[in-house]
């Protein structure tokens, strides 16, 4: 199965660290960003094949406005955007990015659904 590069944007120590562990065996390259800012860093660095992103970010913006900008951007509107979010699903509704985004995930998720649920995207390399 051929690397995919998925950007996971996190601000939280302890949820990085759950995820690199739910994907240290599988052949992903995870790229860590804890601000929007870094995350379009990210994006403008290297090719990214799923960019997973937590709605509550503190600092610099927050995980909705950056869906919106990456699905404006050409560049990145075809990438595919996992959510994380220590809300539900009703809630994440208010944001209006049910469109923009392949799956929603409520913290903390099983190591199962995320990996089956990245594999799902497809082989994209």
């Amino acid at each position: 199965m051929p690397e995919k590069n998925i950007l996971y944007v996190e601000d939280d120590f302890d949820n990085h660290t759950l995820v690199k562990l739910f994907l240290k065996n599988e052949p992903w390259n995870l790229i860590i960003a804890e601000t929007p800012g870094q995350a379009h860093e990210a994006l403008a660095s290297q090719p990214m094949d799923l960019v997973i992103v937590d709605l509550n970010l503190q600092e610099e913006g927050d995980g909705a406005t950056l869906i919106r900008e990456l699905k404006k951007n050409p560049e990145y509107e075809s990438i595919p955007v996992f959510v994380f979010s220590g809300f539900d699903e009703n809630h994440f509704s208010k944001y209006g990015l049910d469109d923009s985004i392949q799956r929603f995930f409520r913290k903390p998720t099983s190591k199962k659904m995320l990996i089956e649920a990245i594999r799902s995207i497809g082989d994209t390399k």
